[in-house]
């Protein structure tokens, strides 16, 4: 790679890095507050609500933010600027549209079922439904700045001041004043903490337009056939994503236990911080990815996919020894004893996160060299595993249950996506690449 590469992929890097500790630490702290603020029944009533949101609202996202991060990199890279006034206004139209239907029909079905709910449940859903336009076109802003190589811009809005202005006003509410919050009174402040990342997101993007974006006399070109079929998989990839990541919370908050779905809500944002540097690493390589294999320098993607993982298990293996040796009393410690119980279970995610930052960026990798096919493909087979071993075991062992399923199907997700890395692109994407980029010849 050249110098001018490396350095800014080194400072892009640092950047996002910085940006997501602070964004895992305010993950923590918002649980821990939220947690505090509300107590345990509360603060699990308000994660389960979250969780279906989440899921339901896939529809509004139909994999948009990946499409726009990967066409504007793609039109940045050719300086093609109608290409990228056309997939900011398709995206923006489609997301708004569909997410505007869905809360409208997400604040109906809170008022006709409001009986079959549990107490409380019907306030709490009528403000989430709120967020679903807000973030599935907020996220939109931040993917574009990061198809235009500003990643850490990109992440700012969602990733650190939504986050953080939820906590301050918990904190100040609930803690320092003394105000008894319910888990709908927790929801309205989220709604409200979205629509000021929604505006400040805006903005940034606004600031940021290349000249050729601003240009008035460039029309905005459409691929819309080639976009809605790149949006199918991408969808379905993000839905699966979302049922993976809050399957557990969804099946213990069924079962009629929120304290046991706040306890899994905390194990998982726990095992997510093991993959924050990963996480950080595809906000950076990602746009690149595509930019790559476009250019068609194979040898530069196949060094930065060995970059990529080896860094990326580096930073989760400190952490998981730390979760294995003391989860339970730093679960006590942080958040209560309360949550003591949820050690174990965290100790396992923990396992099932290592392996996956070992498997590199397999997802980032397929999905930006246009085989998100493969990639739907193989999250929908691990999807059904997860639901199907969810069901089976969280019945039976509770926490431990929920985690197990969720780390054999992570692990059961990245050696699908590697196969398909090996035979599409004949890339190395795990820690091995290491071998592969200094092998002699």
């Amino acid at each position: 790679m050249g110098t001018a590469f490396s350095s800014r992929l080194v400072q892009s890097g640092l950047g996002s890095v910085f940006v997501r500790i602070a964004t895992a630490l305010l993950a923590v702290l918002s649980s821990v507050v939220l947690a505090r603020g509300l107590g345990p029944a509360e603060y699990g009533l308000y994660a389960y609500t979250l969780s279906i949101i989440l899921v339901v609202a896939v529809p509004a996202h139909l994999g948009l933010p990946t499409l726009v991060t990967r066409e504007t990199a793609i039109a940045h890279g050719r300086a093609d600027w109608g290409r990228m006034k056309g997939v900011w206004l398709w995206s923006t139209k489609a997301a708004g549209a569909i997410s505007a239907g869905l809360a409208i029909l997400g604040a109906a079905a809170a008022v006709l079922w409001s009986d079959h709910l549990a107490p409380g449940q019907p306030a709490v859903l009528a403000w989430a439904v709120l967020l679903i336009p807000l973030i599935a076109v907020g996220t939109l802003r931040g993917a574009a700045l990061r198809g235009l190589q500003r990643p850490v811009l990109g992440q700012l809005p969602y990733q650190i001041i939504r986050p953080a202005l939820l906590t301050a006003a918990v904190a100040v509410l609930g803690l320092a004043l003394g105000v008894r919050l319910s888990a709908g009174d927790a929801m309205a402040i989220h709604v409200g903490a979205a629509l000021l990342a929604f505006i400040v997101g805006a903005g940034m993007l606004w600031r940021a337009r290349p000249p050729g974006v601003i240009d008035r006399a460039v029309a905005p070109t459409y691929d819309s056939r080639a976009w809605i079929m790149s949006t199918l998989p991408l969808s379905l990839i993000a839905g699966m994503s979302l049922l993976n990541q809050n399957i557990g919370v969804l099946v213990l908050g069924a079962a009629g236990d929120p304290t046991a779905a706040g306890v899994f809500q905390v194990v998982m944002q726990g095992g997510l911080v093991l993959v924050l540097g990963q996480a950080a690493l595809d906000m950076v390589v990602a746009p690149r990815f595509a930019r790559l294999n476009a250019l068609g320098e194979r040898g530069k993607l196949q060094r930065l996919v060995a970059l990529s993982a080896c860094a990326s298990l580096a930073m989760a293996a400190p952490v998981a020894l730390i979760y294995i040796a003391f989860g339970e009393p730093l679960l006590a410690l942080v958040f209560g004893d309360g949550f003591r119980d949820g050690g174990a279970a965290l100790a396992i995610v923990a396992v099932g996160q290592v392996i996956n930052a070992g498997f590199g960026s397999v997802n980032a990798l397929l999905n930006m060299t246009g085989f998100e096919r493969d990639t739907a493909r193989s999250l929908t087979i691990a999807g059904i595993a997860h639901v199907a071993a969810a069901a089976t075991l969280i019945p039976l062992f509770g926490l431990i249950g929920a985690a197990v399923s969720a780390a054999g199907t992570l692990v059961l997700w990245n050696l699908l996506q590697w196969r398909m890395i090996r035979k599409r692109l004949q890339l190395e994407s795990t820690v091995l690449a290491l071998y592969e980029r200094f092998r002699p010849l």
